[in-house]
């Protein structure tokens, strides 16, 4: 079987989902950094793969797919890792609801406040993302983890893909500015309880997700140290 390369960046959350749904199952993998400060997503060669210009993107034998949960799904299903995305089809619905669903709601942890931060933005317009999200995203998923006292998002068993894919817009909060987290609603444990269960839940039961943001969020700090300088 072709190897299978991952061209991503180390601190991009679909990349970072699919490293560590590779890392859980022993999936050996060639991994291609693309240095996005230094704008390689749009250069002719990665326009060539992406025409999007965006990471991730997997290279696979012929195959050239982009789109994280697009991703996500096929190596699930080339490695038969039911488990993860099960072929049930209302169980399958379920995780694929998730997948959906974080384009236009957690998503925007990034898109909002974290990309205003790290590309020349001003934390006027973080700080008012930030709001946004807190006002129209986590109160829905708050409410869904507490139905039921939900562990994950699709399943009570066990973590999908779509935890993997959602949790990386969360766990990032490491390095996020303190008066973000606190515009968010997620400096004090009792304001989205069930968010912050979730969180620790997937780390647990997931060491790669621990792991993988251990080793984003020393880079971030070497990142941002050398700036200062």
């Amino acid at each position: 079987m072709a190897t299978l390369v991952l061209h991503g960046a180390p601190v991009s959350q679909p990349t970072r989902a699919i490293a560590i749904l590779l890392a859980a199952n022993g999936i050996a993998y060639e991994n291609r950094v693309v240095n996005l400060l230094a704008g390689e997503q749009n250069t002719p060669e990665f326009l060539a793969l992406n025409p999007c210009g965006a990471v991730p993107v997997i290279s696979h034998g012929d195959l050239v797919l982009w789109e994280g949960a697009a991703i996500l799904t096929y190596i699930c299903n080339l490695h038969n890792l039911t488990a993860w995305y099960p072929t049930e089809p209302a169980k399958r619905a379920k995780v694929d609801q998730w997948l959906h669903w974080n384009h236009t709601a957690t998503r925007f942890l990034t898109t909002q406040c974290i990309r205003p931060i790290f590309f020349g933005g001003k934390m006027e317009d973080a700080l008012q993302g930030a709001q946004r999200v807190r006002s129209d995203v986590l109160p829905l998923l708050e409410t869904c983890l507490t139905r039921g006292n939900q562990r994950f998002l699709a399943s009570n068993d066990a973590p999908t893909v779509a935890d993997l894919f959602i949790v990386t817009e969360f766990d990032q909060l490491v390095f996020f500015p303190p008066p973000l987290v606190e515009a968010l609603g997620l400096a004090d444990d009792s304001v989205f309880p069930h968010i912050k269960r979730w969180i620790q839940a997937v780390q647990q039961a997931v060491p790669a997700a621990a792991e993988n943001i251990a080793q984003v969020a020393a880079l971030v700090a070497a990142m941002m140290a050398a700036k200062k300088k």
